[in-house]
């Protein structure tokens, strides 16, 4: 299933990502350069990387056990990014770029000041690494379901290339790698798709349709229509908002030349958002065919692992498994019974010791180890009794002792993995596996090279020494880079120690808690003009405390009675409502204090209203990326030639897998990627051959400078 061709395409992939790095440090001269590629990035590279920053592995992990478990529900997520992105398209992306900013927090300070560029500084960056270390956790426990590789390994060796890749090649190392990224993503999905559909057990499109649960495309199976308005509604606020917030939106945009090409990256993102999620649904979903086992063995492993080393060898069959469990619960059983006699005797006794006032100590004791001892028992009487008829169901499902997905934590988020590991012809297990490396790493190096940018840009230079040469830029943003890459591993090392981690709701609570109140201000600070200084930091700072308040005291339980419901939520519709209540609860609060905040214009200081008057003349003003000096051919030729080089050396070797022993299609598999990722470095290659169609000296000839 898993062979050393694999390990090798995963090496040979990862050598492939840190050498961007050393390629792409010719084109870092300046701290622009560095921290985002000088501003003149091509358009279709920054609009893939804009696409891959939004996934990490726990697309392939946690979203997938959702759509195991939900179906099309989880498609609530993509669609609501996708309409952030139409907002992006229209409205906002070409005002960010023309902010002409290198980091998004000195678009904030042009905006708000000083003291919400040291508030904005230090904001995020914890948020950046966390989310990092989540990532990594959820690679690791990819890896660990199909290598079986400890996880500590896998976050390790993640976090040192994304780190080197990060330090050496800065942010046009960071973009093009998103875009190498973004095709294998798609090529491997696509054959998973395909595959999927062509196995026996899914039956095609029309079995693959007739076999879905009922749960996954009617929705109201699974919670109450009021709680799926309530979670829908407040998604889409959430992702719109912090997709189109000064924060988020100057990080994307400030890559490209100008503000139409801004639109058009907007545009290549909203591409991927509406193709993208529906080929990586089918195979998640189709689990439920080819794995139906993964909804119910969840918590044996550790069981069946225990039972093992009581009879110091390995189960055979699962027969012997049920035998072992079904021993235990009769021991357990007659255990408490034994217990529960001898209890009594011992009550008796510490009577009589207590009526005579002699070894009164003795007796408590002894009574005290017999409760112990019956509560243990009755313990272990409960689990068995629930192992007993789980072990049952897996067996009529075919699970054996060595199912590789029974030990664990959440199985379900093995569903993709699963489906992989049943379609996928022999050596495509290790692309799949670069895919997933793909999806984690766009985010984390995305992360570190923006939050290194900050701490350079909007603190060190401001605060500490104004005076700091362009050099002296570069080479702490390299330090910090690497700084940051190390506690990202640490954290995810430290995620890989919690005994359950619920990557779905984790990812929207923090998104409700803390992104959210973040991205309200700097989203209506780029339409509204009169609000004072403060009205940005204090807006965070009270969605912050009304989110920790619902989290606190308003429980969903006291919602649904709010709601008049009768009879109790499930787990799902409690976890929905919750996030959705929260989410509407800070969006209301904090607009209204926002907004509030503008009866207090009047008091603001004329230098601070002169600056905000600048602010949206800039973000009005079209780049003229002749005078302004923006980046033309030449680097855009360097950029053509190395994704050129690139490409073409990779999809080559995977079109050299397709000698590996398959069948037909098997081998069409391998040759469809390879010849894809290969094909598009050969139009790259002969672009870079091109002369320019006009000289940069006309630039309205040359579409570079453009109306608002």
């Amino acid at each position: 299933m898993i062979g050393t061709i694999d390990y090798v395409v995963i090496v040979v992939y990862l050598l492939f990502m840190m050498a961007l790095g050393p390629i792409y440090k010719r084109f870092n001269s300046t701290a622009s350069d560095y921290f985002r590629g000088g501003g003149g990035m091509l358009w279709w590279m920054v609009g893939a990387s804009s696409f891959m920053v939004t996934f990490s592995a726990w697309t392939f992990t946690g979203a997938a056990g959702k759509a195991f478990e939900l179906g099309t529900f989880v498609l609530l997520l993509f669609v609501a990014n996708a309409a952030g992105l139409v907002f992006s398209i229209f409205l906002t992306a070409h005002r960010y770029r023309q902010l002409r900013v290198i980091t998004p927090v000195e678009a904030i300070y042009n905006r708000f000041g000083r003291a919400n560029e040291q508030f904005f500084t230090w904001l995020p960056i914890p948020l950046n690494l966390i989310f990092g270390g989540i990532g990594m956790y959820a690679i690791g426990i990819f890896m660990q379901s199909v290598f079986q590789i400890e996880l500590w390994v896998v976050i390790i060796a993640l976090g040192m290339v994304v780190t080197v890749m990060s330090v050496f090649g800065g942010a046009a190392a960071v973009v093009a790698s998103d875009f190498m990224q973004f095709v294998t993503i798609i090529v491997v999905s696509l054959v998973m798709m395909t595959r999927t559909f062509a196995a026996p057990e899914v039956g095609g499109v029309s079995g693959f349709i007739e076999n879905l649960p009922a749960a996954h495309t009617d929705w109201t199976a699974l919670m109450r229509p009021e709680i799926i308005v309530i979670f829908g509604v407040t998604l889409f606020f959430n992702q719109i908002l912090q997709g189109n917030s000064l924060q988020n939106g100057a990080a994307r945009y400030v890559f490209v030349k100008t503000g139409r090409d801004a639109r058009k990256a907007a545009g290549i993102a909203l591409i991927g958002f509406l193709f993208f999620p529906v080929i990586w649904l089918i195979p998640a979903m189709a689990a439920t065919s080819l794995h139906p086992e993964l909804g119910v063995i969840r918590g044996m492993g550790p069981l069946v692992a225990e039972m093992e080393e009581e009879r110091g060898k390995p189960f055979e069959n699962m027969s012997e498994v049920m035998s072992a469990a079904q021993t235990n619960l009769d021991a357990a059983v007659a255990s408490v019974k034994v217990t529960h006699q001898e209890y009594e005797f011992a009550a008796e006794r510490f009577a009589e010791a207590a009526a005579r006032k002699t070894d009164v100590d003795q007796a408590r004791s002894e009574l005290h180890e017999l409760n112990t001892a019956a509560a243990a028992s009755a313990d272990q009487a409960e689990i068995y009794a629930e192992l007993v008829p789980q072990l049952a169901e897996a067996a009529a499902l075919g699970v054996e002792p060595d199912n590789v997905f029974m030990h664990l934590k959440n199985p379900k988020e093995a569903a993709y993995v699963a489906t992989a590991m049943s379609v996928l012809p022999n050596g495509m297990m290790g692309l799949l596996v670069c895919a997933i490396f793909a999806a984690t790493m766009s985010t984390m190096d995305s992360g570190l090279n923006r939050s290194a940018g900050i701490v350079v840009r909007n603190f060190y230079l401001p605060i500490l020494k104004p005076e700091a040469s362009e050099k002296e830029q570069l080479n702490l943003g390299k330090i910090l880079t690497a700084l940051m890459g190390v506690v990202m591993t640490v954290l995810g090392l430290m995620f890989s120690t919690l005994q359950t981690l619920p990557l779905f709701e984790l990812i929207l609570l923090l998104a409700a808690l803390i992104g959210l109140p973040t991205a309200i201000p700097l989203f209506y600070g780029i339409f509204v003009k009169r609000v004072p200084a403060w009205s940005a930091w204090s807006t965070v700072l009270v969605g912050m405390t009304l989110g920790g308040l619902v989290q606190w005291k308003l429980s969903s339980d006291v919602v649904a009675q709010l709601l008049g419901y009768d009879t109790g939520l499930t787990d799902l519709e409690s976890s929905n409502l919750l996030i959705g209540v929260t989410t509407g609860v800070n969006f209301g609060g904090c607009t209204l204090w926002f907004f509030g905040t503008m009866l207090f214009w009047k008091y603001a200081n004329e230098p601070y209203k002169q600056q905000v008057e600048e602010f949206f003349d800039t973000m009005h003003t079209p780049v003229d990326v002749v005078a302004e000096n923006v980046p033309g051919w030449d680097v855009d030729r360097m950029h053509y030639q190395v994704l050129g080089f690139m490409c073409m050396a990779y999809g080559g070797l995977i079109c050299l897998l397709a000698l590996l022993p398959n069948d037909l299609s098997g081998r069409l598999a391998f040759l469809f990627c390879g010849g894809i990722i290969g094909g598009l470095g050969v139009v790259f290659a002969w672009i870079s051959k091109r002369k320019p169609v006009s000289t940069r000296g006309d630039a309205q000839a040359t579409g570079y400078v453009e109306s608002d």
